[in-house]
């Protein structure tokens, strides 16, 4: 019982820490690491997924798979139309071309040195 409350005390103190003494993406880890009880985590899954900006390559090797994919579906399914039923699907016109060339410079691949291979009819 003891050390529920020792547990409970550092995730109090853990709480108070400002984004510039402990990133939020560090606070959360730090929770994961030490199997904090999920509810401490729901305000921080809150502020992340609020944010503008997606998570970064840094934050997502810091973060569990569980919470990536937590923290990537909740932000999709909170900006996507609500008459899509929680999907956002891909602006109209928009061709698999264009998604090929987004993804070479998201990984950043020199556009064009890889080939578009289309299925075949």
């Amino acid at each position: 019982m003891i050390f529920h409350e020792v547990k409970g005390l550092g995730v109090r103190e853990l709480q108070k820490k400002s984004e510039a003494e402990l990133p939020l993406i560090d606070k959360m880890a730090l929770c994961e690491k030490y199997k904090v009880d999920p509810r401490h985590l729901v305000p921080l899954y809150t502020e992340l997924c609020e944010r503008d900006e997606w998570l970064t390559l840094s934050e997502v090797k810091i973060l569990s798979l569980e919470a990536t994919l937590l923290v990537s579906n909740a932000s999709e399914k909170l900006r996507a139309n609500p008459s899509g039923e929680g999907r956002s699907p891909l602006p109209e016109g928009m061709e698999t071309g264009d998604v090929f060339r987004a993804v070479e410079r998201e990984r950043g691949v020199r556009e064009g040195t890889i080939k578009l291979r289309l299925p075949q009819d």
